[in-house]
């Protein structure tokens, strides 16, 4: 009886692996801080939608300024804002865009719509009727066609230029 006693208390009580167990409890760990820092960043907009997504380039020296999406997503319509502070006085205004920005992306819609546009080997410019002493606000809705890193140049007429950086994510 006794024999049979020892397997019954052998069958209840698996030995235990301390090191197997600690290994576990390390990978535990290490994934509960990955998706913490997955959830940080989604919340603050590391993948679009939240405060780090867009930003704001340009200087009241130029007259021009830039609100758009930093960080946008391939093949989703994104918008550039852009806003002269002080229009020509001839009534007409020129803003351009470099090429090889326009070259990876589709445009949908200019808002206002230009009354005309010049090409050159560099940019585009646009042109628009600008009067009065308010500023104008342009807006271009286009679609990333190519991922990852990519920059710009924009400016009105022989100004400065201000420089942008955009982020595309599958």
């Amino acid at each position: 009886m006794s024999k049979s006693k020892s397997r019954e208390d052998d069958d209840l009580e698996r030995p235990s692996n301390l090191a197997f167990q600690q290994r576990e409890w390390r990978v535990q760990r290490i994934a509960w801080i990955v998706m913490g820092l997955v959830l940080a960043a989604t919340l603050v907009g590391v993948f679009g939608g939240g405060p780090l997504a867009h930003s704001r380039v340009g200087s009241p020296a130029n007259g021009l300024f830039l609100e758009y999406d930093r960080i946008a997503r391939y093949r989703a319509l994104s918008t550039l804002d852009f806003y002269v502070l002080s229009p020509p006085a001839g009534g007409e205004l020129r803003l351009w865009i470099a090429r090889d920005f326009l070259d990876v992306i589709r445009l949908h819609t200019i808002t206002p719509e230009p009354a005309s546009q010049e090409l050159s080997s560099d940019r585009i410019s646009y042109v628009f009727d600008a009067t009065g002493d308010t500023p104008l606000k342009v807006r271009f809705e286009v679609e990333p066609n190519a991922l990852w890193q990519r920059g710009g140049r924009a400016g009105v007429g022989d100004e400065q230029p201000i420089s942008f950086s955009q982020f595309v994510l599958p």
